[in-house]
């Protein structure tokens, strides 16, 4: 059988640090033999010693890497010079597929791989947040919006990491398929550990103060110099009493440093460069904070949340997939008084009530882990593929079946559901709003009406304030054994693929990220007819 040969090709060498690792072993684990092209010259967001390290791990690995500078910006030579060595590339190896990054290598590899793809080569380009979105500066519009479209008629699987611009990408472009996954996947056993006052001693840091962080490029769109002038105007942080520490490097760190300067805060407010020990900063920090003018879905937010840490994030794409006023705060990324007046907010709130925040924040991204991205991966990869009646040839298929069906059994059974009844889910916190009432007390009319002769199991995935009094309404209406409390749960997408029928009664969502989940998983729902459920639901006979 002759080797299967994949690329994996961006702008820089930091997004194949940063983003693309995982999916390299993913590749590696389906048979492919794995090229990487990248700028390892001028790496971007990581050192140059960084950058060495990494090409070091590559060639470990058995991965081939090819150093090719791929512009950032539109300079027509390295554009052109760029495009010719790709070409050069993908036409002597004639990859079998090929998986680009940004928007300036996805087209410049896309474009050198049209003569390729004709030939049966797969294209896969990831959008890490298309320059259009809503409320963008209309030249982006008018550059990206239409270079975006054409080119998507050139790719297989279009991959999207946030909902604007998946409904988008759905309904306006050309690719054959588009599909989201939920970012790049987090570590969750890398942070959350919470060890404060060993990480602040480590660090140099007070006990007492109260620390923000933010991590990120040293650039205009990722916006420290607002928060910079936000925190100037609070007493605390001129007394010393509360520290913010930016995490990352980029061309603004003069800048920055000046304008610390000049408002009298370069010792409250701290740059420290790239740091290979981000994860004692999280453990460090009180508050995490994300000014950004425009976002895909933020690593390093995720990762915040993964943390435990509550979040003060401008109100964008991406963003907003992430945070509602259950974790933090949005503010207007432009504003620095209503900057300041959501950090004032936060930094007023009782330390039992950040902390809720936290937990809040680290049982949603649960969802976001790096088992479920690189599950979504796989698909997108071809294991399986609907192409293929949901596998690929050579991956096993009665194997791959066989192991999805004793997986879905095993987990019905732990949670005694048997194959005869059917598994209704669902997840969110115990609380009023979450409206998990309506449906048991809907269950209980169904369960008393002798014409229904439907056995069935219900089971709330998650904690909260109201679970006794569920409890006591689920025994008082006769559905005592038939209504199930799990607690937190880290399996949720197992879960979903194991049920039935999804049900989200909520009276109040924002974009509800477990909704988003189930339509993902392809589960039936049930859902209240508010905002945010009628963006995903279409399907009248679905909402209530």
């Amino acid at each position: 059988m002759a080797e299967k040969k994949a690329l994996m090709l961006a702008s820089v060498a930091s997004m194949i640090d940063q983003f693309n690792i995982p999916n390299i072993r993913i590749l590696q684990s389906l048979g492919y033999r794995v090229d990487v092209a990248a700028d390892f010259t001028a790496p971007g967001t990581i050192t140059a010693e960084r950058a060495e390290e990494l090409r070091k791990r590559l060639k470990e690995s058995g991965v081939s890497v090819k150093n090719i500078g791929i512009p950032r910006s539109l300079h027509p030579k390295k554009l052109f010079r760029a495009y010719h060595k790709v070409k050069r590339l993908v036409m002597t190896e004639h990859y079998d597929l090929i998986h680009c990054h940004s928007p300036i290598g996805g087209v410049v590899c896309r474009m050198a791989a049209i003569r390729e793809r004709r030939r049966g080569t797969r294209v896969i380009y990831t959008a890490h947040g298309f320059h259009f979105y809503k409320g963008a500066p209309l030249k982006n519009w008018l550059l990206y919006y239409p270079v975006e479209k054409l080119f998507s008629r050139w790719t297989d699987v279009l991959i999207t990491i946030n909902r604007e611009d998946y409904k988008r990408a759905k309904k306006k472009f050309f690719a054959k398929k588009t599909v989201y996954v939920p970012g790049v996947g987090i570590d969750l056993k890398r942070f959350g550990h919470r060890r404060k006052e060993s990480s602040r001693e480590k660090l140099g840091i007070s006990k007492n103060a109260t620390v923000l962080l933010s991590v990120g490029e040293l650039n205009e769109n990722k916006n420290h110099a607002s928060v910079i002038r936000a925190l100037a105007e609070i007493p605390q942080v001129r007394e010393g009493r509360i520290l913010y520490f930016i995490v990352g490097c980029g061309k603004l760190r003069e800048a920055l440093q000046e304008l610390n300067d000049t408002l009298g805060l370069s010792k409250q407010i701290v740059l420290t460069g790239y740091r290979s020990d981000i994860a004692e900063f999280y453990d460090a920090a009180d508050l995490y904070v994300l000014p950004s003018v425009r976002e895909g879905l933020n690593v390093s937010l995720m990762e915040a949340m993964a943390g435990g840490l509550p979040c003060a994030c401008s109100d964008i794409r991406g963003n907003v997939d992430l945070i509602d006023r259950n974790g933090g705060e949005l503010f207007d990324a432009a504003d620095v008084r209503d900057i300041r007046e959501k950090l004032k907010r936060l930094l007023s709130e009782p330390k039992d009530r950040l902390a809720d925040m936290g937990s809040y924040n680290r049982r949603k991204i649960a969802s976001f882990d790096m088992e479920t991205v690189g599950l979504a991966m796989e698909k997108a990869y071809g294991r399986p593929s609907e192409e293929n009646g949901g596998v690929k040839p050579g991956a096993y298929p009665g194997a791959e079946h066989l192991l999805g069906v004793q997986r879905k059994n095993s987990l019905r059974a732990e949670l005694k559901c048997r194959p005869d009844e059917q598994m209704i889910l669902s997840v969110g916190e115990l609380s009023r709003r979450k409206n998990h009432q309506i449906v048991i007390r809907a269950l209980a009319e169904l369960d008393a009406d002798p014409d229904f002769a439907v056995s069935f199991q219900y089971y709330i995935i998650g904690e909260g304030e109201l679970k006794e009094e569920l409890r006591k309404l689920a025994d008082a209406s006769g559905l005592h054994g038939s209504v199930h409390f799990t607690g937190y749960r880290t399996d949720i997408t197992e879960l979903l693929q194991a049920a039935d029928l999804f049900v989200f009664p909520s009276l109040q969502e924002g974009l509800p990220v477990a909704l988003m989940e189930a339509v993902a998983c392809g589960l039936p729902v049930l859902c209240s007819r508010i905002r945010g459920n009628v963006d995903l639901i279409e399907n009248e006979n679905s909402l209530f």
